[in-house]
C-alpha cells in the first residue's frame, strides 16, 4: 500500500477589470492511496486507487470575475469529496488494461501526470469541452463512473477508450453579485 499527500495553495488578485477588485486565497489538499492487490490478497496484476479532495477559499475566477474560463486548475466550490475510486487489470506484459469505477478523463486522455503543480488552468482538462459537456465532463474536481480500455498496439501505439457517465454534482453557474 503506498499513500500521498499533496496540498497547492495560492495567492491569486485581480487588479483591474472584472465584476471586482480583490486578492483571495485558495487551496486544494489531495489524499490518495494506492493497493497492489496481488501483493495484498494474491490477485494477479489488479491494482485499486482512492482520493479525496479538501478544496477550500474563494475561486478569483468565481468571486472577482465571474469568467468561464477558470484561472485556475484547483478552483472549486469548497468542499470534501471523494474524487478517484477505481480498479485496475492488467494482463500480459502490460500490453491490456482495464479500468473500472470512478475516475476522470483528463488523467488520460487530455494531459500529462504533472500539469497539476501548475498554476495556470490551461494546462488541464480543455475548458471548452468543460463547457460543452454535462456538469463539465469528468474532470476536476468531479470525477464520474467509467470504464476505460488500454490495449498497447506496440511500444509507440497505443488504442485508449472510455465511456463515463456525468458527474453527480453539477459545476456552478453564475449570477449577477457574485453568488455561486
Amino acid at each position: 500500500m503506498k499513500f500521498a499527500a499533496t496540498y497547492i495553495g495560492e495567492v491569486l488578485g485581480n487588479a483591474s477589470g472584472g465584476l471586482k477588485q480583490g486578492t483571495i486565497y485558495e487551496g486544494r489538499l489531495n489524499l490518495a492511496v494506492d493497493v497492489d492487490l496481488q501483493k495484498l490478497v494474491g490477485i494477479n496484476k489488479l491494482t485499486f486507487h482512492a482520493n479525496m479532495f479538501q478544496i477550500h477559499g474563494d475561486g478569483l475566477s468565481r468571486s472577482n470575475l465571474q469568467n468561464l474560463f477558470v484561472v485556475s486548475g484547483i478552483e472549486a466550490l469548497p468542499s470534501t469529496r471523494l474524487y478517484e475510486a477505481y480498479f485496475e487489470k492488467q494482463w500480459g506484459a502490460k500490453k491490456v488494461s482495464l479500468k473500472l469505477g470512478q475516475f476522470a478523463a483528463d488523467s488520460e486522455f487530455f494531459n500529462t501526470k504533472y500539469t497539476d503543480v501548475l498554476t495556470n488552468a490551461s494546462m488541464g482538462w480543455p475548458a471548452i469541452r468543460s463547457l460543452d459537456l454535462p456538469s463539465g465532463g469528468p474532470s476536476p474536481p468531479l470525477a464520474a463512473l467509467g470504464a476505460r480500455l488500454l490495449v498497447n498496439v506496440t511500444d509507440q501505439l497505443s488504442v485508449l477508450g472510455g465511456i463515463f457517465t456525468r458527474p453527480a454534482k453539477a459545476r456552478p453557474t453564475f449570477r449577477r453579485g457574485g453568488s455561486a
